[in-house]
């Protein structure tokens, strides 16, 4: 059950992401094509801006759920080559759970700088409070939280 809630938020973050891409390349296309005629959509830029970050999450998203992420992996190594195959599950969820960790911190600090922005943040692109674009940080590193926690019980039950 857990499994399938794992591969419901990665094929979500997958067509998320194409569609992200897909709109950041016309928007980014159509501003080229704009500036010939010299007409210019000041909005266009800050938006495909907020997208590459908001893709840059998924992207994280996408990592985290295939097991592709970065990671320093000399003890996992070490313990392989000594075949301590017990001892290497162990050490990858003792691993995994420092990550969800980190990664509610991050999440924590997250919010409150999308609330610091909130209070004293300003209008800005399309008439937007400047704090509705800074959310996409505390959206982003809450979906990897979350995919870094099924990830837990995934390890645990494997």
């Amino acid at each position: 059950m857990i499994k399938k809630i794992d591969d419901a938020i990665g094929s979500f973050c997958k067509w998320f992401l194409y569609i992200a891409l897909g709109i950041m390349l016309f928007l980014t296309l159509l501003n080229i094509c704009l500036r010939w005629f010299e007409i210019s959509l000041l909005w266009i830029d800050p938006i495909v801006r907020h997208m590459v970050l908001f893709s840059t999450f998924l992207g994280g998203t996408l990592a985290i759920g295939d097991r592709i992420h970065i990671k320093i992996d000399i003890l996992g190594r070490i313990l392989k080559e000594k075949k301590l195959f017990g001892l290497e599950k162990v050490f990858d969820k003792i691993i995994i759970f420092i990550t969800f960790i980190s990664t509610m911190i991050l999440l924590y600090a997250s919010w409150n700088l999308f609330l610091v922005e909130k209070e004293f943040g300003t209008f800005s692109t399309l008439g937007l409070h400047s704090s509705a674009f800074l959310f996409i940080i505390p959206l982003g590193v809450s979906i990897m939280c979350i995919r870094l926690f099924l990830s837990i019980f995934i390890k645990v039950e494997q």
